[in-house]
């Protein structure tokens, strides 16, 4: 079903990210576009922002790594040590026209 709001979804991404809009799709998500622990963070506090959105529900810990832990923890032990879910497009979506955090 398509949302009004993903197209201002889109055009935001493109803009903060400098993402051309045509490869973004719903099932693209913030790592696909390289963006990963403190770009991440950033990038939902200012589309809470951009969008007035509440970020009281929204588990930070659930979906971004801290950026420095992440390398460390990759150089050491080869991978990540607890599992971060992804952050999609229908997932900003969603948040924006629900005006809430909703796990998907």
């Amino acid at each position: 079903m398509y949302s009004l709001n993903e197209d201002k979804v889109k055009i935001f991404i493109g803009k903060y990210w400098n993402f051309k809009l045509d490869k973004l799709k719903l099932e693209t998500t913030l790592d696909d576009i390289g963006m990963f622990g403190d770009d991440k963070y950033e990038f939902i506090i200012d589309f809470t922002k951009e969008f007035n959105l509440s970020i009281k529900q929204f588990p930070f810990d659930k979906y971004i790594d801290d950026e420095g832990g992440y390398f460390i923890r990759k150089f050491l032990f080869g991978k990540k040590l607890r599992k971060i879910q992804p952050i999609t497009l229908l997932m900003l979506v969603n948040w924006v026209d629900k005006g809430y955090w909703e796990e998907l």
